[in-house]
């Protein structure tokens, strides 16, 4: 889900935990000034006064731009590389990639929001990295891929029951 904002929309900055538990807050240099209570999980080294190049790698953006000048990305779906992995993880789990959007905090363009989560392709990555159901948020990217991942299944399910009753009839 993309989260889009006019920027005179007022944004609770004690509500982001609710809904990106995973965000990291900069100021127009790109300096980390808050992060998400799930964050460190994936990313200890991101804390307030560091910057955010220094912890991530933007890997993808639809423009160009830079993590040191978040303005280039607002509105865009960014997808950040950790740069350092948490210790005593397996190696084929090493790669955490953060997908979202950045939102400006304020009209004169002093604070933005990195309104990310963790992307997952398997279970298994998710147990790897220590993350669970309470970690997420509704709406998270990671949360979404779960829902998905269950109504495929239940989809795959229920045809496969009624491939098997019309061979019955």
């Amino acid at each position: 889900m993309l989260f889009r904002s006019p920027v005179d929309t007022p944004l609770q900055v004690d509500s982001f935990d609710l809904l990106f538990p995973f965000h990291l807050t900069t100021d127009a240099h790109g300096r980390i000034l808050g992060r998400g209570r799930s964050l460190p999980i994936l990313a200890p080294e991101a804390v307030p006064g560091r910057p955010a190049n220094e912890v991530f790698r933007l890997t993808r953006a639809a423009r160009k731009g830079a993590l040191d000048s978040p303005a280039t990305l607002t509105g865009d779906l960014i997808i950040l590389e950790v740069l350092a992995a948490p210790a005593g993880e397996p190696a084929q789990h090493r790669m955490i990639l953060l997908r979202g959007q950045v939102v400006p905090l304020s009209a004169t363009g002093d604070r933005f929001l990195f309104a990310v989560g963790p992307v997952a392709t398997n279970m298994e990555q998710l147990a790897s990295w220590r993350i669970d159901m309470s970690d997420l948020a509704v709406g998270d990217p990671t949360f979404d891929f779960l829902l998905m991942l269950t109504s495929l299944r239940m989809e795959r399910d229920r045809a496969e029951a009624d491939r098997k009753s019309t061979r019955l009839n």
